[in-house]
C-alpha cells in the first residue's frame, strides 16, 4: 500500500473529524452521546492503512499489527460504555438522576457508581467538568436492556452543553488539518 494513503488517514481523517464533532454539537445545542464502540471503529479506520502498509519480512514485523487488531477486537466485545462530549457535569448527572426517579428506580450513590436496587444495576459516571467529556458505563453484566433504556431517555434530555469543548475540537481540528501546509 502506498505512503499517499497513510498520509490521507492521518493529516485528513483525525481533523475532519474532530471538526465534525465541534460543528455537530454547535449546531444541535446539545451533548453528544454515542456508543463507545464509534470510538473504537473510527480508532481502527484510522490505523488501519497504517498497520497494513508495510512489507512483512519476518514474525516480529507482524506482532504489533496482530497485537493491536486482538486488543481492538477484545475491547470492541467487551465494551459497555457510552461516551459524552461536551456536557456540563453537574447537569449531566442531574439528568441521570431524573431519569432513574422518572422510572421510580431506588438507587444508591457511591463514591464510583450509581447503584439501582431492583432491577439490579450499577453504572459508573465519569465526566471532566473542565472539558465536558465524559463516560457512561456499565459495570455488572445484567440487564443491559436497561442500560441502554436509560441511555435512550438521556438522549432526550435537554443536558446543557460545555460550549468550550465544541470550539477545542474545531481548533485542533483546524490546526492539524492545516499542519501539513505549515511543515
Amino acid at each position: 500500500m502506498n505512503q499517499s494513503l497513510d498520509y490521507f488517514s492521518v493529516s485528513f481523517t483525525a481533523p475532519i473529524v474532530f471538526i465534525l464533532i465541534g460543528l455537530t454539537i454547535l449546531i444541535r445545542k446539545r451533548p453528544l452521546i454515542f456508543n463507545h464502540r464509534w470510538f473504537l471503529l473510527f480508532f481502527a479506520l484510522f490505523f488501519i492503512p497504517i498497520i497494513i502498509r508495510g512489507h512483512y519480512l519476518n514474525f516480529y514485523d507482524y506482532f504489533l499489527p496482530i497485537l493491536l487488531i486482538v486488543l481492538l477486537g477484545y475491547r470492541f466485545f467487551t465494551i459497555r460504555e457510552y461516551t459524552v462530549i461536551a456536557a456540563n457535569s453537574d447537569d449531566l448527572h442531574k439528568n441521570i438522576f431524573e431519569c432513574l426517579n422518572q422510572r421510580n428506580y431506588i438507587f444508591e450513590l457511591t463514591i464510583n457508581s450509581i447503584k439501582i436496587k431492583e432491577p439490579v444495576l450499577e453504572i459508573a459516571v465519569t465526566s471532566k467538568s473542565w472539558f465536558g467529556n465524559g463516560r457512561i458505563k456499565m459495570v455488572n453484566k445484567e440487564n443491559k436492556e436497561l442500560f441502554d433504556e436509560i441511555i435512550n431517555d438521556l438522549k432526550t434530555k435537554d443536558i446543557k452543553p460545555n460550549l468550550y469543548s465544541p470550539f477545542l475540537y474545531i481548533i485542533f481540528g483546524v490546526i492539524f488539518l492545516s499542519l501539513p501546509w505549515i511543515l
